[in-house]
């Protein structure tokens, strides 16, 4: 226990103990019980009640307690109660995705919970009506649902420009492209064009409307 002490005004909480004791016995391993404080300081002083909850609610999920994946989804739980798990759950199925689908977004991106609706649909409407890309490549792919509109905007004018100059096969290239880190899309569709294309990275750090000039 010395290394899960959490000192205030002198004493371990009780708190503390029956959480670590809670998680240790459910088969949550150590290290993560460290990684987790590093992370969230204050996650092990929530009230035991909500702990076992949101514990049982991951476990529910079908992820299992040693999954690195496990821990991730623990913490996002803990900052929603109950009815908004369930709100969530039902709003993902309601744009057609089965349990398994959400199941290995939690898993992958489990922030994804925590984004308003209406981003969440308008960011899917945007890839699928403007950027054809099809909806199991973002449940593949959930990340892309935390990006900014602005950010892929920028991204999708970069890659039509490519494709009007013959460098860039839409259909094969887009959605692999925009599911990209920002260093690799950077040097890949900015840097490597940018001498034969000015503007690009212009547009790309932030004047989309360069682009209406090449």
């Amino acid at each position: 226990m010395k290394r899960y002490v959490w000192v205030y005004g002198g004493f371990v909480k009780e708190t503390l103990k029956s959480n670590v004791d809670c998680l240790i016995k459910q088969g949550f391993p150590s290290g993560n019980i460290s990684t987790m404080v590093l992370i969230n300081p204050n996650v092990l002083m929530n009230k035991h009640d909500d702990l076992v909850r949101c514990f049982k609610a991951v476990k529910d999920l079908g992820i299992r307690a040693d999954e690195l994946a496990f821990m991730r989804a623990l913490l996002m739980m803990l900052q929603m109660n109950e009815s908004t798990l369930l709100r969530k759950i039902h709003f993902f199925k309601s744009l057609g995705w089965t349990q398994d689908d959400i199941v290995s977004m939690i898993k992958r991106k489990p922030c994804c919970l925590c984004c308003s609706e209406g981003n969440i649909r308008n960011t899917m409407a945007y890839y699928v009506n403007t950027l054809k890309i099809e909806p199991g490549f973002l449940i593949a792919n959930p990340g892309l649902l935390v990006y900014s509109l602005d950010r892929m905007a920028k991204r999708y004018k970069i890659l039509k420009v490519l494709e009007s100059k013959q460098l860039l096969k839409w259909s094969n290239q887009v959605a692999w492209a925009i599911a990209k880190t920002d260093k690799y899309f950077f040097e890949k569709y900015v840097v490597k064009y940018e001498k034969s294309i000015p503007g690009l990275r212009e547009m790309h750090t932030g004047s989309v409307e360069a682009v209406t000039k090449i």
